[in-house]
């Protein structure tokens, strides 16, 4: 294991979903689609603890984002305080983020999963109209609870990719973001699965570093090469039949990765779709490319 990480840059962010479908109502959302309100709790109840993974991560002191969204909200998964227990306690040096809606964010589970160890609270509060008014659980989460256990210099509104992990862990802060967000807007074309914003691959675009850094997991297993694979339709692998460091460094995510160092979008639909413009950062690119250099 220790060989590998030398040889190949690691992941940065797993994120695990717990379900295939959840009631939502943002028009961007693409299963805002009719016939898409399916919640699938039986399949959440008899998922595996995914043991595989978690000894993998432990095995590589894993010291990256773990997250337990892709396209569902979290906290309808009733293990879920369970699962950010065992992260807190075993990847002591991973930084745990909850990124939920909110409608079933309660004071008592915000006070759970502080207890339990999450070191990020991101909360997308959607709006029908721009003068509606917080969510009274919300307010009380933001003045009562989180001031219970971290001191107003301790926390921090910084998204994900902009913090120091082991600066962050030190100095124990607290991240607490709130997105007042619009159910109608517009945000981007998703890999070509939103359903109010269509993308004709026409504009260049820059590096795309996804694949890279994300490694995303299905309710059922399917791992996709980035977020932006709503449907997991094009997957990397199963972690239910191949162990996390297979599918990493699998010919089938090397293949994606070499054709995006080389600036083809078209290996895909949900890449040629895409209108995330990635990065522009010249010297960040050239780190990727020699990563893929020393591949062996």
């Amino acid at each position: 294991m220790k060989e590998y990480v030398k040889r190949y840059p690691l992941l940065k962010s797993l994120i695990k979903n717990f379900s295939f479908f959840i009631k939502y109502y943002a028009d961007h959302c693409p299963f805002t689609k009719p016939g898409q309100f399916e919640f699938h709790r039986e399949t959440i109840q008899k998922r595996r603890e995914l043991g595989s993974v978690k000894a993998a991560l432990k095995d590589m002191d894993y010291s990256g984002k773990i997250a337990y969204h892709v396209n569902n909200d979290p906290l309808i998964f009733p293990n879920l305080i369970k699962f950010v227990s065992y992260a807190s306690k075993n990847l002591p040096k991973a930084w745990i983020q909850i990124m939920t809606n909110g409608r079933a964010l309660s004071v008592k589970k915000s006070e759970e999963l502080i207890q339990a160890g999450i070191n990020d609270l991101t909360i997308n509060i959607y709006k029908f109209h721009p003068h509606d008014k917080q969510p009274k659980t919300i307010t009380k989460i933001q003045n009562e609870i989180i001031p219970k256990y971290y001191q107003p210099n301790q926390i921090k509104e910084e998204e994900w990719p902009n913090i120091n992990v082991i600066k962050y862990k030190k100095n124990n802060f607290f991240i607490f973001k709130l997105y007042h967000r619009n159910v109608n807007e517009i945000i981007s074309s998703r890999g070509g699965t939103a359903p109010n914003k269509k993308f004709k691959p026409t504009k260049s675009r820059g590096f795309c570093e996804h694949p890279f850094v994300q490694f995303n997991i299905s309710a059922d297993g399917k791992v996709s090469k980035c977020c932006a694979d709503f449907y997991f339709s094009d997957a990397m692998g199963n972690v239910n039949s191949q162990s996390l460091i297979e599918i990493w460094n699998s010919n089938r995510f090397n293949h994606v990765r070499q054709s995006l160092l080389q600036g083809n979008r078209k290996l895909s639909r949900n890449c040629n779709k895409c209108d995330d413009y990635g990065i522009r950062n010249l010297k960040f690119l050239l780190e990727f490319k020699n990563s893929s250099n020393n591949t062996t």
